[in-house]
């Protein structure tokens, strides 16, 4: 009798945490979308979406996870990665990965997490440093959502750091980061491969059975190429002159701005960081031919434009 007991015990435990996991993880057939740019050899430019989808659990390591499973609209690029699917578990307020390289687990997303505090997560055999700065709160669609702001610190090979350069930018609580869902470009300083797109355009759409959000007032998969153009980026507070350039281009902004400058296959020739005021470029010994300028504002890309070194 009380080795039954015991065993109904047990049973009852473990049917409890079973259900207690289960109710704080996404549901089957959440989806986020997300936008990329991919710089052809002309000088165009393609918006393409890509969806990322919980499709369902595994026991990985003896510990349960999410499959969250990624797919592309076009194909502009291959994303048949070892990032092709991720996983993922929900542990009250935070967000845990696995990193498939090590096994380690570490922290994703900490939607509790308030300014000055911090988390770590750990990108194949590197990590990264994620810092709260300040917190908000929203309304997506009458629910009121915990904005997050972070700032970032990667340690690279041969001792090189970049900061703000991985996951800078805002959290929405229980949807993720507005840039990337995983830190896109930290995988590329870490493993050297683009596991998405060439440059993030930051999420489209969030979608469960009993909410949405659409962040860009667009449909969340649409797919579309445009010519790029040469202006003095009125809109977004910035002036980018002369262009075509010689032998010196001046930058100029009243916001706090990220600036990349890449070659027509998509190398990075510049990259300035936390432009607040008008600095100068040397282009003297700059190749002759086309270059793109993206201007990112808070983490996100708002504007490429073509650049003409002559």
């Amino acid at each position: 009798m009380k080795k039954n007991a015991i065993f109904l015990a047990l049973i009852f435990q473990f049917s409890f945490l079973t259900s207690t996991w289960a109710q704080i993880q996404y549901e089957e057939g959440t989806t986020w979308h997300y936008g990329f740019v991919s710089h052809g050899l002309l000088p165009i430019v393609t918006y393409t979406s890509q969806s990322l989808a919980i499709d369902g659990d595994t026991i990985l390591n003896g510990e349960p996870f999410q499959r969250i499973v990624k797919s592309n609209g076009s194909q502009n690029w291959d994303i048949q990665t070892p990032f092709s699917v991720e996983y993922i578990r929900r542990e009250e307020n935070k967000v845990l990965r696995l990193n498939q390289q090590n096994g380690v687990v570490s922290i994703l997303y900490d939607f509790g997490a308030e300014p000055g505090e911090s988390w770590t997560i750990s990108i194949h055999d590197c990590e990264l440093l994620v810092v709260v700065d300040s917190v908000s709160y929203s309304d997506y669609n009458g629910v009121i959502k915990k904005n997050i702001y972070v700032n970032d610190y990667f340690i690279g090979f041969e001792d090189r750091e970049y900061v703000g350069y991985c996951f800078k930018g805002k959290i929405v609580e229980d949807i993720g980061h507005t840039v990337t869902f995983f830190p896109h470009r930290a995988f590329y300083l870490c493993y050297g491969l683009e596991v998405d797109g060439v440059s993030p355009d930051g999420i489209r759409c969030y979608e469960d059975s009993s909410f949405n959000y659409n962040f860009k007032n667009y449909p969340c998969n649409s797919t579309w190429t445009e010519w790029v153009g040469i202006n003095d980026y009125e809109q977004t507070n910035i002036k980018i002159f002369p262009n075509p350039v010689k032998d010196h281009l001046a930058i100029e902004t009243s916001d706090e701005t990220d600036i990349i400058i890449t070659d027509i296959i998509g190398k990075v020739i510049v990259e300035k960081r936390n432009i607040i005021s008008k600095i100068y470029l040397d282009t003297s010994k700059w190749e002759i031919g086309i270059y793109f300028i993206s201007v990112y504002s808070k983490g996100i890309r708002i504007k490429t434009e073509k650049l003409i070194k002559f």
